[in-house]
């Protein structure tokens, strides 16, 4: 879930990025540093709301921020490689 996630907001960075009012050629560390925001503070909400049981929360915490990570680098690399040249 968290890797299609990832995905999704990548799509949409990208989509933001390349509008008429960005134009930008978006950098790989702007990229990570976008996507794990968004995903620490989910993460952050997860843990406000308590909507996980406390058993291995921490390896829960690092599955999600590698998965959303590896689907917002994905959408990255696929963009990079077919439409900025």
């Amino acid at each position: 879930m968290h890797f299609w996630g990832g995905v999704l907001l990548g799509l949409l960075f990208y989509i933001v990025i390349k509008s008429r009012w960005f134009n930008l050629k978006p950098k790989t560390l702007f990229i990570v540093s976008f996507l794990l925001v968004v995903t620490l503070g989910w993460e952050l909400f997860e843990w406000l709301i308590k909507s996980i049981s406390n058993v291995n929360y921490v390896t829960d915490t690092i599955t999600d921020i590698t998965m959303g990570l590896f689907g917002g680098l994905l959408v990255h690399i696929i963009s990079r490689t077919y439409t900025m040249k």
